[in-house]
């Protein structure tokens, strides 16, 4: 995967550049105007993509105070270049900004970049004979889906679990309202 900075920087900071483009080429208009361009075009791409079902509408909300202030930058670049070159043609820059998206996605690509990996231990401790620990939270049965709102706007919620094995070394397959979790090895 590749392809993170591109898609999560390049591609809402060149979504807020072409659309501020588009409305400066013509005719200068203010910064405010400018911005709010940017905002309301990267506000209608997640309108589609929740219509499309491609995002929840809840993680395209956490995710919008991150992801603004890159089409807001574009938009401003846009604008910037286009009130420095002082005539309404199509620059050499237009074509720059829209070839360095693709160029930054493939040279990520390229890069081969390993997330660091972080090992994360917890443990509790419960007063409780072994048989029942592991019957109740080891391999937990079916689970009723959650009520909370939070849970019905698309956030994932444990939904059962199976054990295969006994003892150390069992395996835990967990699934997800949405996905089927990790495997954990019981130790």
């Amino acid at each position: 995967m590749g392809y993170a900075w591109g898609l999560f920087l390049g591609v809402p900071f060149l979504t807020g550049f072409v659309s501020s483009w588009f409305l400066n080429v013509e005719t200068l208009h203010s910064r405010f105007e400018t911005v709010m361009v940017s905002i309301l075009t990267t506000l209608l791409i997640g309108v589609a993509l929740v219509g499309l079902r491609y995002e929840g509408l809840f993680c395209l909300l956490m995710a919008l105070p991150l992801a603004l202030p890159f089409p807001i930058a574009g938009g401003l670049v846009a604008s910037y270049i286009l009130r420095r070159r002082g005539r309404a043609s199509t620059s050499p820059a237009f074509a720059a900004w829209l070839v360095i998206l693709p160029l930054m996605m493939l040279a990520e690509h390229a890069a081969r970049l390993e997330p660091p990996v972080v090992s994360v231990t917890t443990s509790v401790t419960i007063d409780a004979p072994v048989s029942t620990v592991w019957r109740n939270v080891i391999a937990f049965r079916q689970l009723a889906a959650p009520e909370e709102w939070l849970f019905r706007a698309g956030i994932a919620y444990p939904a059962s679990a199976q054990i295969v094995g006994s003892g150390p070394g069992a395996v835990r397959y967990c699934r997800f309202s949405r996905f089927r979790g990790a495997d954990h090895h019981v130790g």
